[in-house]
């Protein structure tokens, strides 16, 4: 398992607060993971897909009123980002983008507003043990 280093708890409310937000309930996958690397930095933070490297920055911080917060990232991207929530950055102005109804991961790439397939979260999360 990964090392989350600065890890910020999450608030009491915190799930129930982001579920209103956007309207979707969290599965708990997402949460069991959010208890543990909420607004966290990887040790473990580059993995590869295929031949290209992949970069972990930070994990979103789902707490309300808090920097680099979950809320910020969603307000910024919604209209580029479909159904997708943002989940972690990469320190380059991308997002690791995580799709609910079906636990998928993406990439976001600012630039071009693409976004590409990477694999299952659980793979994800493995990439970064």
């Amino acid at each position: 398992m990964n090392e989350w280093q600065l890890n910020i708890e999450l608030n009491n409310n915190s799930i129930e607060n982001i579920e209103k937000y956007i309207q979707k309930k969290l599965p708990v996958e997402l949460i069991s993971f959010l208890m543990e690397a909420n607004a966290s930095y990887p040790k473990n933070d580059r993995f590869k897909v295929e031949s290209s490297e992949y970069i972990v920055n930070n994990i979103l911080n789902f707490n309300e009123s808090s920097e680099e917060s979950f809320y910020d990232s969603f307000d910024n991207l919604k209209e580029n980002i479909k159904d997708f929530i943002p989940l972690a950055k990469d320190g380059f102005g991308n997002y690791y983008l995580i799709d609910l109804d079906n636990l998928k991961v993406y990439f976001y790439n600012h630039e071009n507003n693409g976004i590409q397939y990477l694999f299952d979260f659980d793979k994800f999360i493995e990439a970064l043990s």
